[in-house]
């Protein structure tokens, strides 16, 4: 399995051998894009090493053609984690609201940490938004440490092999926590911890 526990583009180097998927195949971004990525290096294949494959291809006509996922499997996952708890919360908040009760913060982590004795810290967070916003709640901005130290590996192996810290970071993280960390701050918080001005990276 490669960085994302699951069997992913990393995989697919691995068993081809990265001169083979450079020399044969055109990369592209998704399922539905027309235009091949520029991928000439070892170096830029790593970029997208967690990204799944749900198209690969080969033909004497068209040579060999693999489509990735629009996002790497870390960052789709962990959404779909942190989504589900939070549409868990959401469920009791709204009964919550209907019985006229109070939002338990001990019954909420039982809903969503039903296998751990102590809610961890990113689950005390989700908790904190709905006991504050109900359903306008988000995970905007919010991490479990399993994917966490995904993105860690990630991060090291682009490192490792020749991007430059801010690129590396900005890609595997995402370019507000990159900012954050070198100290740019920005005033363009939203209450829930969501942050309005996008800024993308580009290689």
């Amino acid at each position: 399995m490669g960085i994302s526990g699951k069997c992913d583009f990393e995989d697919v180097v691995d068993i081809h051998s990265p001169e083979e998927i450079l020399s044969k195949y055109k990369i592209y971004a998704d399922k539905n894009s027309l235009v091949p990525l520029k991928i000439e290096t070892i170096k830029e294949l790593v970029v997208y090493y967690p990204y799944l494959v749900p198209m690969m291809s080969s033909s004497k006509e068209d040579g060999g053609k693999i489509h990735l996922s629009s996002k790497s499997y870390i960052d789709q996952e962990e959404e779909e984690r942190l989504q589900s708890k939070l549409d868990e919360l959401k469920r009791y908040y709204r009964k919550c609201k209907r019985k006229k009760t109070n939002f338990d913060a001990n019954e909420a982590f039982k809903l969503i940490g039903i296998f751990a004795d102590v809610p961890q810290k990113y689950e005390v967070e989700l908790v904190n938004r709905v006991a504050e916003l109900g359903n306008e709640a988000t995970f905007e901005g919010v991490h479990t440490p399993a994917h966490e130290r995904m993105r860690d590996k990630w991060y090291q192996l682009m490192i490792d092999n020749g991007w430059a810290e801010d690129q590396a970071y900005g890609w595997v993280y995402g370019w507000k926590r990159w900012f954050d960390r070198i100290g740019i701050k920005s005033d363009d918080y939203n209450k829930d911890g969501s942050y309005q001005q996008q800024t993308l990276g580009e290689f």
